[in-house]
């Protein structure tokens, strides 16, 4: 059964967040680019989807549709179930995606790139902005790897050993990758 007052609550809390928001609202890029603005803005656009996503948390329970796996299943349960449209179903999915880059900083790293690669099978095309002058974030301390020519790279683990060397693609980024991410490395990439 949903329960529906903690979604009217919720969607109380959408309209304060969105009154918030219109409050603080910039006028201009410029005005947006100080900090204070930018941060009030992005932390109200952050707790407004965040909400959104409890609500499709209420309903995905209340409906019995099952664990969701992760949070772009919860949405892919409610548009199997007619709740949502497919419309909704990718706004909600971007939405989140959206969420993720204002609460993280992802660089070229470990981290990164596998959340990227991640993004890719999604259909998704992501950007990776990388802050210092080579991709590898803190892994690159580990090992001083040597320049030369790639070659052919159908996988993760071809890539990832490419660049990083194989020593460190095992006792890193296989188990990581593999774990958190739930893609084996040695699959090879889709084109």
């Amino acid at each position: 059964m949903v329960d529906e007052q903690r979604i009217l609550t919720k969607i109380d809390e959408l309209d304060a967040y969105l009154e918030e928001l219109r409050a603080v609202a910039p006028e201009n890029f410029k005005e947006y680019e100080r900090i204070e603005k930018k941060r009030s803005c992005e932390r109200l656009l952050q707790i407004y989807i965040e909400c959104v996503i409890d609500i499709c948390k209420v309903l995905v329970s209340g409906m019995r549709l099952g664990l969701p796996s992760d949070e772009n299943d919860l949405f892919l349960k409610l548009h199997k179930r007619g709740v949502v449209s497919g419309t909704m179903w990718r706004v909600l999915r971007q939405m989140r995606g959206f969420r993720n880059i204002l609460i993280h900083e992802i660089g070229a790293g470990p981290a990164g790139l596998a959340a990227a690669h991640d993004l890719v099978r999604q259909g998704m095309r992501p950007i990776l902005l990388e802050k210092g002058k080579m991709v590898g974030g803190l892994a690159r301390q580990l090992f001083q790897v040597p320049f030369r020519p790639y070659p052919q790279e159908d996988s993760s683990e071809q890539w990832i050993s490419n660049r990083f060397g194989d020593r460190l693609y095992r006792t890193f980024f296989k188990t990581y990758t593999e774990k958190v991410w739930g893609i084996p490395c040695s699959e090879k990439w889709k084109k």
